[in-house]
């Protein structure tokens, strides 16, 4: 069972984890414009922290919902938990059950901020792009990359919220029998983390072919740094 605990890894370091660096989503270039409404219907920077916000709330509310509908089974958990009479397992057991709790909170919350720099990073290159196009540049290209990153990002959204939304209990059985018991839930919620993470990939990935088109018509004049999503997972400027 201390194997198990070990796997979770409590200790982790979440950029390390997630390939976040707090100065990856850099472009050389900002505007004042950035931060108006746009007529276009494009997404802006106001648009952003719009949309943190309500990830937040949504992340909270669907947390809340969460623990109401398996209050039972915790409170379950709690009781079978103060039977075990081993107090090294007990004590063990208890922290597992409290950092899936707290590593899910915090990488739900850190996951959202992910999105929010992706976001930002677009609207930036789509600032650019309208630049282009009214000098007379052909920026269809640019516009498809642009619209299938916006897509990327809002399904790595839809797998936060999912995310958010789960809980997971450990059905205590017998004492003789606790690592079998611990180890599919840490299993389930590292293969959850994993889903949500290939889906942050994606959008990673999606938003830098978008950049890669931009820099193809801006030449030398294009920013020169963007998200760039390696096969570990991590990020790189480029």
């Amino acid at each position: 069972m201390v194997l198990a605990a070990n796997n979770l890894a409590p200790q982790a370091n979440l950029s390390k984890v997630l390939g976040v660096q707090s100065s990856t989503y850099v472009l050389s270039e900002t505007d004042e414009n950035d931060q108006e409404s746009s007529e276009s219907g494009h997404i802006t920077l106001e648009d952003v922290r719009s949309k943190r916000l309500k990830a937040l709330e949504e992340a909270k509310k669907r947390h809340e919902n969460a623990l109401e509908r398996v209050k039972d089974s915790r409170e379950r958990f709690k009781e079978r938990l103060e039977k075990i009479k081993d107090e090294h397992k007990h004590n063990v057991l208890e922290n597992i059950d409290e950092k899936i709790t707290e590593h899910n909170t915090r990488w739900v919350n850190h996951w959202n901020g992910v999105l929010d720099r992706l976001r930002e990073v677009l609207v930036k290159i789509q600032t650019l792009t309208d630049r282009a196009e009214d000098t007379g540049k052909d920026v269809g290209a640019i516009k498809a990359k642009i619209a299938a990153a916006n897509t990327a990002i809002e399904s790595a959204q839809a797998a936060i919220n999912m995310q958010a939304s789960k809980t997971y209990v450990i059905n205590i059985s017998v004492e003789s029998n606790l690592r079998e018991d611990v180890e599919p839930v840490i299993q389930q919620f590292k293969l959850d983390v994993k889903t949500v993470l290939n889906s942050i990939k994606t959008a990673r990935t999606a938003v830098h072919e978008a950049f890669k088109s931009l820099r193809d018509i801006h030449g030398n004049d294009a920013p020169k740094t963007s998200p760039v999503a390696t096969e570990s997972g991590e990020i790189e400027d480029e």
